[in-house]
């Protein structure tokens, strides 16, 4: 892991009139057991997300990827197990909770709206500080400064469903940062990409963490794309499966792969049943 910024020694002051932060680790999971409809979605998860680290979340579609990110959020509560966030609960983040960043797939909007890139990133600075209060020049100007961090500087009016798959994900990440967040939480933010606007949003995504200070947690589904771009990797499939460096990973996916290939020409079951 690298330290080459100040930012990424540790969090940053307490908002004013914010007592200190409890913890310096941003995320701490563990034990996490969530049960949704009766149905076990997670099932004793750990994760520790370091300052200034990037972690990326892998696994397939329906494997709890998502509602793990939620119950760090706080919108999905433990059936059991611990999870904190700055050494608090995330429903008791109170002020806090506008440190985090979140960039929600992309289907939470209605790409048909004809709502503009400026109301699309100005969404993100609504948060308990602003309810009573009309939005503002500050506020303008906080949203000028998210779109020029992520290279859509004089994007304002254009409309959101106009643009392309990659600058909607930037004005995505544009609305998370506009708040100046010190966590930013993403899920699938490379969905609706192709390979090139992958790789440029994932060298986007690790700069403004090396400038920033941030930690970055993604929930992807694309371990090649990326595993060249994270500090650390975790596989959950309802239970975590693997956790560690993006080499370690690759090698211990791909001896799994191997075992089970081996394990079917042989005519046998790798979940231990005959074969057919």
């Amino acid at each position: 892991m690298r330290f080459g910024s100040p930012g990424r020694e540790g969090i940053r002051p307490p908002l004013p009139g914010t007592p200190a932060v409890d913890s310096a680790v941003p995320v701490r999971v563990a034990g996490l057991h969530v049960e949704l409809g009766g149905k076990k979605v997670l099932e004793d998860i750990h994760l520790v997300v370091l300052p200034g680290e990037l972690v990326g979340v892998v696994g397939p579609n329906g494997g709890g990827k998502t509602t793990l990110l939620r119950s760090i959020l706080g919108l999905v509560p433990p059936t059991r197990g611990v999870v904190e966030v700055w050494g608090l609960v995330p429903r008791r983040l109170g002020p806090r909770r506008a440190w985090i960043g979140y960039v929600p797939q992309q289907s939470w909007i209605n790409g048909d709206l004809p709502v503009s890139v400026r109301d699309v990133v100005m969404t993100g600075r609504l948060c308990r500080a602003t309810v009573g209060r009309r939005l503002g020049p500050q506020d303008r100007e906080a949203v000028s400064a998210a779109l020029a961090e992520v290279g859509m500087e004089g994007a304002e009016g254009r409309l959101f469903r106009d643009l392309s798959g990659g600058q909607k994900q930037r004005v995505l990440l544009a609305r998370a940062l506009c708040r100046d967040p010190r966590l930013l939480l993403l899920d699938e933010p490379d969905s609706n990409l192709d390979f090139a606007a992958q790789l440029e949003f994932y060298r986007l995504l690790a700069r403004l963490r090396d400038e920033k200070g941030l930690s970055v947690v993604v929930v992807s589904h694309d371990l090649a794309v990326l595993s060249a771009h994270v500090d650390k990797l975790v596989c959950v499939d309802r239970t975590m499966h693997l956790h560690g460096s993006p080499d370690a990973l690759r090698e211990a996916v791909s001896v799994a792969r191997r075992c089970q290939y081996d394990l079917l020409a042989a005519g046998r079951d790798p979940s231990g049943g005959a074969g057919g």
